[in-house]
């Protein structure tokens, strides 16, 4: 639903994301982010320890997905739990290596 271009992504009522015509890409929703967990695809992973306000930078990833591209959009995890969603700004085997930089720009967390 929604009109042009700002096309909204629905299941039962329920929001699960957009298309925006800012990037022309599927842009996730917390609820369509946990629905998409088990995939085991678009994934990062942080540390433990870090706390998650804003974008995530290279230190604070532990692990990502080696198929994750720059734009992507990725579902960033810590515990294996949902704990928000945004933006690769690193393809995912850089985010593993680098040692600085912003990996992630959020959109959603919890």
């Amino acid at each position: 639903t929604g009109k042009y271009p700002y096309q909204k992504i629905l299941h039962r009522n329920t929001q699960l994301g957009m298309v925006t015509e800012e990037r022309g890409f599927l842009s996730l929703t917390m609820t369509g982010a946990e629905r998409l967990c088990n995939a085991k695809q678009y994934w990062v992973e942080i540390y433990d320890d870090f706390t998650l306000k804003g974008s995530v930078f290279a230190p604070g990833v532990k692990q990502a997905d080696a198929s994750i591209r720059i734009g992507d959009e990725v579902i960033v995890q810590k515990y294996n739990q949902l704990c928000g969603v945004g933006v690769a700004l690193m393809n995912g085997t850089e985010m593993s290596q680098a040692t600085q930089g912003e990996a992630v720009k959020i959109r959603h967390h919890l």
